[in-house]
């Protein structure tokens, strides 16, 4: 296993992967280096895993430009194969959702065929092990509020905040568009 920890103007954000390029978790910055690696392990790395810049450093790169709010397409391996199948597709599709827009967990739930699975979607999205990259940040409720993140509402709400989607008052604001929930 492999991992590397890079420093952001948001803290210490750190990613592993079984080799090089493929990434199974990611941490979102925290205010230490330590801390992070103890998020990374605590998220299923070994102790003993090599650290290596050069194993990341694409996907590294697509990270920090995204969060200094550049529009990026992540290319890269994801491998979730430690995970339910049903997780798998939940993420799957989640990891369509486009730059700048949101869905719903129903609406996911209906891409997946299963349309009383809102619930559903969201415990499998609370898992996901590489935020961002997976962008559950982007699936909201069907009430148009934020619903739940696994690293804080905070978080989801700052990750759309670059996207262009201001939240206030938990009503989903976009700078220059209508907010997508994919009611449709």
């Amino acid at each position: 296993m492999l991992y590397y920890i890079m420093h952001t103007r948001y803290g210490w954000l750190g990613l592993a992967g079984p080799r090089e390029g493929t990434v199974s978790s990611l941490v979102l910055p925290c205010s230490s280096r330590d801390s992070t690696m103890r998020n990374l392990i605590h998220a299923g790395m070994p102790e003993d895993a090599v650290e290596s810049v050069d194993a990341f450093s694409g996907i590294g790169a697509q990270l920090r430009a995204y969060l200094e709010g550049e529009k990026v397409d992540f290319v890269c391996c994801v491998d979730v194969s430690r995970f339910s199948l049903f997780e798998q597709a939940v993420w799957d599709v989640t990891r369509n959702i486009p730059y700048g827009k949101v869905r719903t967990y129903k609406w996911v739930a209906r891409m997946l065929g299963r349309p009383l699975g809102a619930r559903a979607v969201g415990q499998a999205l609370a898992k996901n092990p590489v935020p961002i990259i997976i962008p559950c940040h982007r699936v909201i409720r069907a009430d148009g509020s934020l619903g739940g993140f696994s690293s804080g509402v905070k978080w989801k709400s700052f990750l759309l905040q670059i996207e262009g989607i201001i939240y206030k008052d938990q009503e989903c604001e976009f700078r220059d568009k209508m907010c997508d929930t994919g009611a449709s």
